[in-house]
């Protein structure tokens, strides 16, 4: 293309991210800068240069010790190192950042590590779900095959992965009687709605009735959602789907 109209190509050996799932990226130096040469252009931390500038001008001046594979010296960053020894130590280290002003973001390697962390701040933070939706869709084929037992058990899984205090209202024993088909029963007045939402999914596993369930086990006593993106996607999927005639 170069050859037929003027072409420039503008990238960032540092940002090449996407090597998962058997993509490959060009080689910078021996694919790109053969065909392309470099155009020096200063580099200027626009994504920080208004919120907090001594991260931009920190983060432009140990680009050159990444290219060369150098390690990099913490002390003295604009940055608080704290070791990750256990979850409590990330749980405490969340807990601990100002929230006046912006807002607060935690990153994790995999959701299993994230959702576990974000499952003990009580609904303060929420959890950005991957953009392929697998945790989503996975419980939107098990509403899709239409088995009562197994749709009432994942209904209570599905909640209990999206929101802290759930696994207390329906414990894994009673779990366990849903997915053979067998109702569950309380002596707690108070979750007699969550019971009998469930409970009906025996019967009648809707994609109606699989949202009362979810709603009834959101308001469960001590229940704190932190998984609102996967929430509120599936319950506007789950009303869509109760729209769409029969």
């Amino acid at each position: 293309m170069r050859e037929s109209l003027p072409t420039v190509v503008i990238g960032d050996p540092l940002q090449g991210l996407f090597t998962f799932g058997g993509n490959e990226l060009p080689d910078w130096h021996n694919e790109v800068l053969t065909t392309f040469p470099p155009v020096e252009i200063e580099s200027v931390p626009r994504r920080w240069e208004k919120t907090n500038p001594d991260l931009g001008r920190w983060l432009v001046e140990i680009r050159d010790p990444l290219k060369q594979g150098e390690p990099i010296d913490l002390c003295g960053a604009p940055v608080a190192w704290v070791p990750a020894d256990s979850r409590q130590t990330r749980v405490n280290a969340c807990f601990s950042q100002p929230t006046d002003d912006g807002s607060v973001v935690a990153l994790g390697q995999f959701r299993g590590d994230i959702a576990d962390v974000a499952k003990g701040l009580n609904g303060s933070y929420s959890i950005m779900e991957e953009l392929e939706g697998r945790f989503m869709l996975s419980f939107a084929d098990t509403v899709d095959a239409g088995d009562p037992p197994t749709i009432a058990q994942a209904t209570v899984a599905f909640a209990i992965k999206c929101a802290s205090g759930v696994a207390n209202v329906i414990d894994s024993g009673k779990r366990k009687r849903l997915a053979q088909g067998k109702q569950v029963t309380t002596r707690k007045p108070d979750l007699s709605t969550q019971y009998d939402a469930v409970n009906g999914l025996l019967k009648d596993p809707s994609p109606a009735n699989v949202l009362r369930a979810l709603l009834a086990l959101r308001e469960a006593p001590k229940a704190a959602l932190y998984c609102q993106e996967a929430w509120h996607t599936t319950t506007s999927a789950l009303q869509q789907a109760a729209l769409i005639p029969s």
